[in-house]
């Protein structure tokens, strides 16, 4: 119940989140004229290490939350060297997010940590939804559209499609979430996930 998206878009989506507001007054405004301070910064305040791996670029309008967020981050790991292409990063071929993920997140790793926030940032979920995910991941998830009309569904526009490759990113996506819980609960350290 009551729950909303703070925006369409990954950066000031994450800004929102990862970012605590200074002035009560300021609640409504848009969030590029609000004045925050990271999670991150707070963080380090408190003697708390901060770690971002990200599979989505460094630069451009779309990923500029990484740098701001994250920006006095102790370790920020990104899967391409992006930096140079902006907002075309995804001609980058990238891991598939649960390799990249495995690859970051090992259970030796956890148990040498005494507390961190280590935050992960997934690529999957963008479109086009099919090039981003395994080919395994890629067929219908079910059959719940398939007797329903297409127009019922996506008024005008047949973007059917679009839809079920979606159902098919948040499948996989949920895939890799549930692969890093299991690392994460290999530890022998507690941790929150």
């Amino acid at each position: 119940d009551n729950v909303f998206a703070t925006h369409t878009h990954t950066s000031p989506s994450l800004l929102e989140a990862l970012s605590i507001g200074l002035y009560r007054d300021e609640d409504r405004l848009p969030i590029n004229d609000r004045r925050r301070i990271s999670i991150v910064d707070i963080l380090n305040e408190a003697g708390v290490a901060s770690e971002l791996y990200s599979n989505q670029g460094q630069t451009g309008t779309w990923n500029f939350a990484s740098s701001v967020v994250f920006k006095n981050a102790g370790k920020t790991v990104f899967s391409t060297d992006s930096k140079a292409l902006g907002n075309a990063d995804y001609k980058l071929k990238k891991p598939w997010d649960d390799e990249f993920f495995r690859a970051q997140l090992q259970t030796e790793d956890l148990d040498n940590k005494s507390s961190a926030l280590v935050v992960f940032h997934s690529y999957a979920g963008h479109g086009g939804y099919a090039s981003n995910i395994p080919p395994s991941f890629r067929g219908p998830v079910d059959e719940k559209y398939r007797t329903i009309n297409r127009k019922a569904i996506t008024g005008q526009i047949d973007s059917l499609q679009a839809i079920e490759e979606y159902d098919s990113a948040i499948s996989y996506i949920d895939f890799a979430v549930f692969s890093a819980i299991e690392t994460v609960k290999n530890s022998k350290q507690p941790w929150v996930f």
